[in-house]
């Protein structure tokens, strides 16, 4: 195989894996509701990238998210 085709289909992999992390992120999210104890999550934090942080505060169970920016605004610093 020539090395040219790597490149490209590393890329059309990597760009094909997307929507994967997308919905794989949405579901975990669960529209705010925590999935082990139906909880409200929390928006607890940010990191420097945009990423957001989730946090439980019934059972402490904690997510980041990159893609879903869930439905607060603000930051509640905790």
């Amino acid at each position: 195989m020539n090395l040219l085709w790597i490149i490209p289909i590393i890329l059309i992999l990597w760009i094909g894996a997307i929507p994967i992390f997308i919905y794989s992120e949405k579901a975990e999210y669960n529209d705010g509701i925590c999935k082990h104890c139906g909880g409200k999550l929390r928006h607890a934090d940010n990191d420097s990238q945009g990423g957001m942080l989730w946090v439980c505060d019934d059972c402490g169970t904690h997510l980041w998210t990159s893609w879903i920016k869930g439905n607060e605004g603000g930051t509640d610093n905790v």
